[in-house]
């Protein structure tokens, strides 16, 4: 996996873009991707998306995000401890 945060978010898996097409998607890869191999609370992840205003249904819509966010570049996105991480290595 290839992520280029520097101008506009572009993802890669065996060079092939996997770029997500959701803005929303996209908004949680690029906060991961800030952040790799670390811990991302969800609260992070909801301020990220909605600011201070989020839907009641924040915490449930955002793992619908991570889920189709997983179905587009791979399981290198887990979850833990309450929140997300994108692993870049193969040990996890």
């Amino acid at each position: 996996m290839h992520i280029r945060v520097l101008g506009p978010l572009e993802a890669f898996a065996d060079g092939t873009d996997v770029t997500p097409t959701s803005p929303n998607q996209r908004t949680v890869l690029a906060v991961l991707a800030a952040h790799p191999d670390q811990h991302v609370r969800a609260d992070t992840l909801i301020d990220a998306l909605w600011g201070s205003d989020p839907p009641p249904s924040a915490d449930r819509t955002l793992r619908s995000y991570v889920s189709r966010l997983r179905a587009v570049v791979g399981s290198g996105i887990v979850a833990s401890r309450g929140g997300f991480c994108l692993c870049t290595s193969d040990i996890r």
